[in-house]
């Protein structure tokens, strides 16, 4: 038997898996990765000490660059990446077998020069599966590779190792990788996904209804929400947008409905609804959070804090006035670096800063704007599509003449790369 046939077969046994797929055509798979030619930023999620109990993650932030060879039956990733941890470089040649209608996958890095075993596998239904051998700290371990959300404007992958011949695995490796070259087919991606989102058949009929007055296609295209995407929905409501988040980011993204103790106590219907979906079969990704308002803590980094029509609750004294700038120094500790913050609120007259925001639940954007920059972000932009002239800003916002259609600022904050 030959090397090749040796190793896999040793491979595809512990992982109870095949290798060969001799009924496909003869051209099946070879373009499996045309999707992925382009420049991307990549975050990524580390292990530290896989496969010795360790909880302990590191995050990095970079670049990743896929160039064609052969026509796409073959191409060359470059990654560069920098977090707390340090600093990655790899690379990473691909190439497709026309016996096996299977894909080959190795690395290697500028340390050592040298070319790792290849991995083997397959893309079936929007999914790709490679597996390989490896050794950690001496010994021989398994590996596995899962690609998904594979679209025009994003892929993720996660890396799990295996002690055991395949029984369990530990995911160690987790990568979001979002196009910098997006072009009209990956806008048109998104549009269709957001598309898909709003009419998610699950959502409910009222909140259907609101969607003529809140325009969440253009609001999400602007949040800049994309498949894979970990999403906080700050002061949900009902989960009108919370939704809409677990839609758009899909299995392999994650939702946090985060619900303040104080605004619990003053709209305890909000978190009954929120708790009525959240890991659902419909909902599988979102997941409640309860926490006092001046000590909120989140799982992991992310990459959206989102906040709709709340923003000016945090001053008023139901809320217990938090520290702001604690509050928005929490919001920024707890985005990755190049993440965003997107406050969605009912504008107060120009001038009045938070003197309007108790008895009209309105707030002056420029207040807003100077508040959030003030705890370390960087502003970004806004979207008028809420923007409404004809609100005088002289009534509540809850007031039955200009609910729904009250003057509403969004505004786009980013943390720095640095």
């Amino acid at each position: 038997m030959s090397r090749r046939r040796t190793l896999d077969a040793c491979v595809w046994t512990g992982a109870a898996l095949l290798l060969q797929s001799p009924t496909l055509p003869a051209d099946d798979g070879q373009h499996a990765f045309d999707a992925a030619i382009g420049e991307w930023h990549t975050h990524i999620e580390r292990l530290l000490k896989p496969l010795t109990g360790s909880t302990q993650w590191v995050e990095y932030e970079g670049t990743h660059t896929i160039h064609k060879i052969w026509d796409g039956r073959a191409n060359v990733g470059e990654l560069r990446v920098e977090g707390p941890a340090g600093r990655i470089e790899a690379m990473s040649p691909r190439l497709y077998n026309p016996q096996s209608h299977q894909w080959s996958v190795s690395y290697a890095n500028p340390r050592d020069g040298v070319l790792s075993r290849p991995f083997y596998g397959e893309f079936k239904n929007g999914r790709g599966e490679f597996y390989g051998q490896d050794t950690l700290d001496g010994k021989s371990i398994l590996v596995r590779e899962i690609y998904t959300t594979l679209t025009p404007a994003s892929r993720h992958l996660e890396v799990a190792y295996s002690q055991d011949g395949g029984r369990t695995w530990e995911t160690n490796w987790k990568m979001t990788d979002t196009r910098l070259d997006s072009g009209a087919a990956a806008a048109a991606d998104a549009s269709a996904l957001l598309g898909r989102a709003v009419a998610d058949p699950s959502r409910p009929a009222e909140d259907r209804a609101k969607d003529v007055q809140r325009k969440p296609q253009e609001l999400l295209t602007f949040a800049e929400v994309k498949p894979g995407a970990v999403v906080v929905d700050l002061m949900p409501g009902t989960g009108y947008f919370t939704r809409l988040f677990s839609t758009i980011v899909g299995p392999a993204g994650k939702v946090y409905a985060l619900q303040p103790a104080e605004m619990d106590k003053a709209a305890p219907k909000g978190l009954l609804s929120l708790r009525s979906f959240a890991g659902t079969s419909d909902y599988q990704n979102v997941r409640v959070l309860l926490q006092p308002v001046g000590a909120l803590s989140l799982p992991t980094r992310v990459d959206l804090i989102w906040t709709s029509m709340n923003y000016h609750d945090l001053h008023d004294p139901f809320m217990g006035s938090p520290d702001m700038k604690q509050f928005n120094r929490a919001v920024l500790d707890a985005l990755r670096p190049g993440g965003l913050f997107v406050v969605l609120d009912h504008a107060a007259a120009d001038g009045t800063g938070f003197a309007k925001t108790d008895d009209l639940h309105r707030v002056d954007p420029a207040a807003v704007k100077a508040e959030v920059v003030a705890a370390g972000f960087e502003f970004v932009g806004e979207s008028s599509s809420l923007r409404n002239s004809k609100d005088d800003h002289a009534l509540p916002a809850f007031d039955p003449t200009v609910r729904g259609t009250t003057d509403r600022f969004i505004y786009k904050f980013r943390k720095p790369l640095r």
